[in-house]
């Protein structure tokens, strides 16, 4: 991981805020059985209440973005307040928690994407461009029993909306 911040812990409320300009992370932090096993033993409590601006934020070598994030804490639950990507292709804003009770874990997560441009989003995240340009809205109500890093389609329900137009299939 790479990152550049200013960032003000406050351990009386166990809350973490501030602006991170820079953060990169590799698929490695989610993939190695080391982090795999830290990430594992993860649980909502563990995790302090966020405000974050992240101006910059990559993935591997995809720039997703700024992003937002605001949580709360509950007893074995973090609630996700506000969540907002935004670039100049696409703008999206999510909601969600993730709970444990006798270390079952769940996370649900509601998402609407406002997509001004589906070509270009497709090129930033290096996938492959089958629509030139198009615009269009994506909504997702799902959950998936886990933590938020044990993401799997095998494990995931919910509903997915997707709505493109003014675009070409290429």
């Amino acid at each position: 991981p790479e990152l550049s911040a200013a960032l003000i812990y406050n351990p009386k409320n166990y809350s973490l805020r501030g602006v991170i300009s820079h953060l990169l992370l590799g698929p490695n932090l989610t993939k190695s059985s080391t982090s795999n096993s830290v990430l594992a033993q993860l649980n909502p409590a563990m995790v302090p209440e966020l405000n974050l601006q992240i101006d910059d934020f990559w993935y591997d070598k995809i720039s997703v973005g700024q992003v937002n994030l605001v949580t709360h804490r509950l007893p074995n639950q973090l609630i996700l307040d506000k969540g907002v990507v935004s670039a100049k292709e696409y703008t999206m804003n999510f909601t969600g928690q993730w709970t444990r009770d006798n270390k079952q874990e769940k996370t649900t997560l509601v998402l609407q994407a406002n997509l001004k441009d589906l070509g270009q989003a497709l090129t930033r995240w290096q996938l492959n461009r089958a629509i030139s340009s198009g615009k269009g809205e994506i909504n997702f109500d799902g959950a998936w029993h886990g933590n938020p890093f044990a993401f799997s389609f095998a494990g995931l329900s919910g509903q997915l909306g997707v709505k493109i137009k003014n675009g070409r299939i290429i």
